[in-house]
């Protein structure tokens, strides 16, 4: 079987088949002759900032790095130490790289060159984009939207016999890096105004902070006061953070995020914008993304990269020398049918919350009141046609089940609904005059 190694570095993904073998960061950390690379890199990064890398993939090519060492003097140096530390899980197997739409030519050959100094069955290289997308969107402009460390990058994919990758922009002003930067300082300030403790005083405590910070985000999406604790020495700090305080730090990021879109949208037709879960679990996106105008968000699933890379793959035939696939046909319908009847199954198994103005409720079996006044999620003032107890959101074995109370004037995904349906991640609740939407999402770790 062949291993698709999906090239984000956020968190290099390696899959084999739908399993995720392993995460690895994009950082490389170079002490003592020796390279420490993915998350172990990443917990070293506030200890050890002179010696970490984490722009070598933004940057990838055979340019000098400002501070060269050792073991690496350019960043296609550490993209090999990165990818090396890998090996292990790779083996002798075949492997196809998901690369990002915005790579050029002379870095597509370098990652090829990289593979073979390392010995790797390269397969071939599918454009991230083309693997994501799993089904056409009729009467709609079709784009991908993905996060990396420090850009965001959108790519335009047309839709007619065959998926085809077409325009590629991207933007340094909005990456993952800098939005974590954000938080943190926020949260800084936090425990300074209640404790009067800098954590950016000492590299141990601001690393600490770094590492839970990723856990912090997801937690307070689905909690209206977080406690958060930092230690030194034998000194205990805490403070408490809300969901409101890390959309604010967040907010000239999005606006920024917002700016790129609308200036690459187009504004004379409606768009579907294909989002990665990387991005849909962070703070306040997808409200911000659902309130561009003409635009559905639809959040791919975990895997699509890795299962559409190895359709690409298998449709362009594993034959001849290394391609670089950017175009692919559309599923025939017999096999769309089992190919959407497994993206369903994946769905209908992943919903864990409800967001409605960057609150996450969590779902349970005891259910959700979606209305006014005393519901559970109460939809607030200035709203006509809802009711108290609307529509009723709850788990049934697993599966997300809304019923409707308000005789049919509940929507899913825009069209009537009518008594109970099972819905999943990306599905969106509409109610009232004017429509407020609520987005299934799934948190992480939940």
């Amino acid at each position: 079987m062949t291993l698709i190694l999906d090239i984000n570095d956020t968190g290099l993904r390696l899959f084999r088949g739908q399993d995720l073998l392993q995460v690895s960061p994009g950082f490389v950390t170079v002490l003592n002759k020796t390279a420490a690379t993915g998350h172990e890199a990443q917990q070293q990064a506030r200890r050890h900032p002179i010696q970490t890398e984490s722009r070598f993939w933004d940057q990838f090519s055979q340019d000098r790095l400002a501070q060269p060492n050792r073991l690496a003097l350019t960043h296609a140096d550490l993209a090999y130490h990165h990818l090396n530390a890998l090996s292990a899980d790779i083996g002798d197997a075949p492997v196809a790289l998901a690369v990002p739409g915005d790579w050029s030519t002379e870095q597509l050959g370098l990652i090829a060159g990289i593979c073979q100094a390392l010995n790797w069955n390269l397969a071939a290289m599918v454009d991230q984009a083309i693997a994501a997308a799993d089904r056409p969107y009729p009467g709609r402009q079709l784009f991908y939207l993905d996060l990396h460390l420090h850009r965001a990058v959108l790519t335009a994919l047309e839709q007619g016999q065959q998926l085809i990758r077409q325009q590629v922009v991207s933007s340094r002003e909005m990456g993952l890096t800098r939005l974590r930067e954000a938080c943190a300082e926020a949260i800084t300030r936090l425990f300074i105004q209640r404790t009067r403790f800098d954590p950016l005083h000492d590299a141990e405590v601001e690393q600490q902070l770094h590492d839970k910070l990723e856990t912090w985000l997801d937690e307070v999406q689905h909690s209206d006061s977080l406690e958060l604790e930092l230690t030194q020495h034998d000194n205990r700090f805490t403070t408490r953070l809300n969901l409101d305080q890390v959309i604010n730090a967040a907010r000239p990021h999005y606006r920024r995020l917002a700016r790129f879109l609308n200036a690459n949208l187009p504004a004379d037709r409606p768009c579907t914008l294909l989002v990665s879960q990387r991005m849909a679990r962070l703070p306040g996106m997808m409200a911000r993304l659902t309130a561009l105008p003409q635009t559905d968000v639809v959040i791919a699933a975990e895997d699509a990269v890795a299962v559409g890379a190895a359709e690409a793959i298998a449709n362009a035939g594993a034959d001849g020398p290394i391609t670089h696939i950017l175009h692919r046909p559309w599923l025939q319908d017999t096999d769309l049918e089992a190919h959407q009847s497994r993206l369903r199954a994946f769905h209908r198994e992943q919903p864990t919350h409800i967001l409605y103005r960057n609150r996450a409720y969590p779902l349970s079996r005891q259910g959700l009141w979606i209305g006014n006044g005393s519901a559970d999620i109460s939809l607030g003032e200035g709203i006509a046609d809802v009711d108290e107890r609307h529509c009723r959101l709850s788990l049934n074995a697993g599966q997300a089940v809304i019923t409707d109370a308000s005789d049919g004037k509940t929507r899913i995904n825009r069209q009537p609904l009518e008594g109970e349906l099972e819905v999943g991640v990306g599905d969106r609740i509409g109610i009232g005059r004017p429509q407020v939407e609520l987005l299934l999402i799934r948190v992480e770790g939940s």
